[in-house]
C-alpha cells in the first residue's frame, strides 16, 4: 500500500526524543496521542512531527517522495549512535536513511518531518549524522550515502527537491563534529561526523516551510554511483526557527511601522 506526501501530514504523529542517551539499544519512537510534541517552553512552530518512509525512488522527478510507503514504517532512535534517528522498515528492519536493493531496482528509506505550525527558512537547519568524513571538497564518498531533501511549502507544494550535487553546489553542509577521535571537534558522545544542512542555503532565507523529506541520493554529488547496499546516514536534530508571523501579529505591524519611518527618512 503505497501513500503519497499529500497523506503523511496525517501521519506525522510520531514524538522525538529530546534528550540522548548513552544506551546503543535500538528503540522506536512512542506513538504520541497528539500530532506533535511541544517541549516545555517550545513556542509554536519550533516543534514537529517524524514519520518513517520507505520504497523511496531517489531518480524519480520533480519529487522522489510522491508514492513512498508509510505503512510499517517508524522512527528509530539510538541505532548506530547515541541520538541518531533512522527508520525501521518492513523490507530492511532498523536502518537508518539509506539505500538498499529491492529486487533490480536502487531504494531508499526517509523520514518526513512536518513543523505544527509554518516557519521561516531563514536559519533553518537540520543536524545530521554518519556520512564518514570531514570534509566535502571531495564530494561524498561513493562507497556510503549522501543525502536528499525536498522541501515543502505552507500548502504543501514543493518548494524545491535537491540531490546531493545541488547540495553541494549550495554549500549547504558545514562540519559541526568530527569522527576523528583526535581532532579537536570530536565529541565523545555522537563519536561519527556530524552537520548542519542549511535549509535557506537551498531555498533561500524568505521562504515559508511546512514540511521536509529526507532520503539517500543513488550518487555523490560528482557523479559517481554509489552502491546499493549503503551505509546510511541519520537526523539528529531540527535546529530552532521561527514561526511564519500570521496575518494582522504584532510583529507584521512592526515591520510595516520601521518600514515606513526608513521610507519617511529617505524623503526628507
Amino acid at each position: 500500500m503505497k501513500t503519497t506526501i499529500a497523506s503523511v501530514h496525517a501521519l506525522a504523529a510520531l514524538l522525538l526524543l529530546a534528550c540522548t542517551t548513552h544506551s546503543l539499544a535500538v528503540t522506536a519512537l512512542p506513538l504520541d496521542p497528539y500530532p506533535y510534541y511541544r517541549p516545555l517552553g517550545q513556542p509554536p512552530g519550533q516543534t514537529y512531527g517524524i514519520a518513517g518512509m520507505y520504497r523511496i525512488d531517489p531518480t524519480k522527478t520533480p519529487d522522489p517522495f510522491q508514492g513512498a510507503t508509510l505503512l510499517g514504517a517508524n522512527p528509530n532512535v539510538n541505532n548506530a549512535f547515541p541520538g541518531g534517528i533512522g527508520v525501521y522498515s518492513p523490507d530492511i528492519r532498523d536502518f537508518g536513511i539509506g539505500l538498499y536493493s529491492s529486487g533490480n531496482t536502487t531504494q531508499s528509506t526517509g523520514l518526513f518531518i512536518q513543523f505544527d505550525k509554518p516557519v521561516l527558512s531563514s536559519g533553518l537547519g537540520v543536524t545530521l549524522g554518519g556520512f564518514g568524513l570531514n570534509s566535502l571538497s571531495g564530494g561524498f564518498d561513493p562507497g556510503r550515502v549522501a543525502p536528499m531533501i525536498s522541501i515543502y511549502g505552507v500548502t504543501g507544494s514543493l518548494l524545491g527537491n535537491f540531490d546531493a550535487r545541488a547540495i553541494l553546489a549550495g554549500n549547504a553542509m558545514s562540519l559541526l563534529t568530527s569522527g576523528n577521535p583526535l581532532d579537536p571537534s570530536y565529541d565523545s558522545i555522537f563519536k561519527v561526523d556530524t552537520w548542519k544542512l542549511n535549509l535557506d542555503a537551498l531555498v533561500g532565507p524568505t521562504a515559508q516551510i511546512k514540511s521536509f523529506a529526507l532520503a539517500a541520493d543513488t550518487r555523490n554529488g560528482l557523479g559517481l554511483n554509489t552502491t546499493t547496499s549503503s551505509n546510511p546516514y541519520y537526523l539528529i536534530s531540527v535546529n530552532s526557527c521561527a514561526p511564519v508571523p500570521e496575518p494582522g501579529s504584532g510583529f507584521l505591524i512592526l515591520t510595516f511601522a520601521l518600514g515606513a519611518i526608513i521610507i519617511r527618512r529617505r524623503r526628507l
